[in-house]
């Protein structure tokens, strides 16, 4: 499969928090969504946004 389309993953995102089990963690990767669409996946149900960190030079702050 290719990559999901923004309303795709926002879909995505409300199925796996109403259908996952309790406590489920469900995570969203800014670095490929953009930031702005992730910051709409937490308002759909996302926990946490992941992504690499850098600082304003773009050089790693933190791995992984």
């Amino acid at each position: 499969e290719g990559e999901l389309t923004g309303l795709e993953l926002l879909r995505e995102v409300a199925i796996a928090r109403i259908t996952g089990p309790h406590g489920a963690r469900v995570r969203v990767d800014w670095t490929r969504s953009g930031l702005e669409l992730a910051q709409v996946a937490l308002g759909f149900g996302a926990n946490e946004l992941s992504g690499v960190l850098a600082n304003k030079r773009g050089l790693p702050m933190a791995e992984g």
